[in-house]
């Protein structure tokens, strides 16, 4: 499937009512999309994720072929700005760097392709569900039904979003300003979230590089009388300037 293919515009005006109607959060969260870090298409003066509304609108013009995931596409300038410029939609350009535009040291990069690396997995480890240790709980929420899936589970859009949220957190307390995502990687996904379930994420810095910052986060259900883990990852944040350009990191915090 390609995104070339998405031509109506009717499809788009669709995606962004259900956007309008489900809440930006629960829209990202129903089709698997974080926010978009830069551009976002506008319609009578509201902004919408771009991505996550090319993805939609793709189902919305192809029903039977489905709303297209993440992974399927890029959200650039390459891709999604001129299929909506080409419906005649605005698209406003947040300024805000992605991975591809931002220049980070070669520390960044080391301490990112470590994250992507197949032994960076096997440290994350299956451990008991404490979540005190060294980590801060950065986010507590509850898994409401809107965020099911067909199955009943939780998407693990909502999950990924939350876990993105808290670790920002986290990231912007040590950067002492803005930060932009950059990189997720080692990515578990231990058990499933449970409609009802108590959510909460504990995040630990673990790498500062020169304006970059690797954040370890864990994911924990609270349902009745147990609380099981359910997510750890690493998210690598950036540092943004004034500018809306990438900062130095104080290294001594």
């Amino acid at each position: 499937m390609s995104l070339t293919e998405l031509t109506s515009r009717d499809a788009v005006l669709l995606a962004m009512m259900e956007f309008d109607g489900l809440g930006r959060n629960a829209f990202l969260a129903k089709y698997g999309f974080a926010p978009s870090s830069r551009y976002q298409v506008v319609n009578s003066g509201r902004a919408y994720d771009s991505k996550a509304i090319a993805g939609a609108a793709f189902g919305f013009q192809f029903p039977k072929r489905g709303a297209l995931r993440a992974s399927e596409f890029s959200g650039g300038a390459a891709s999604v700005v001129p299929v909506f410029e080409k419906l005649g939609f605005e698209i406003q350009d947040g300024g805000v760097a992605t991975e591809d535009d931002l220049t980070i040291s070669p520390n960044d990069l080391r301490l990112v392709r470590q994250g992507r690396s197949k032994a960076k997995y096997s440290d994350l480890t299956n451990e008991k569900a404490d979540p005190a240790g060294q980590s801060e709980l950065a986010l507590r929420a509850v898994a409401l039904p809107m965020f099911a899936n067909s199955h009943g589970d939780i998407f693990g859009g909502w999950l990924l979003s939350q876990m993105d949220i808290a670790g920002a957190q986290v990231a912007s307390r040590r950067a002492k300003g803005r930060v932009a995502t950059i990189a997720i990687t080692a990515m578990v996904f231990r058990g499933p979230v449970l409609v009802g379930d108590e959510v909460s994420c504990y995040a630990k810095i673990t790498n500062v590089g020169r304006t970059s910052m690797t954040v370890n986060i864990k994911a924990f259900a609270r349902r009745e009388d147990e609380t099981v883990e359910v997510t750890e990852g690493l998210f690598t944040y950036v540092a943004i300037g004034s500018d809306k350009k990438p900062r130095p990191v104080d290294p001594g915090g």
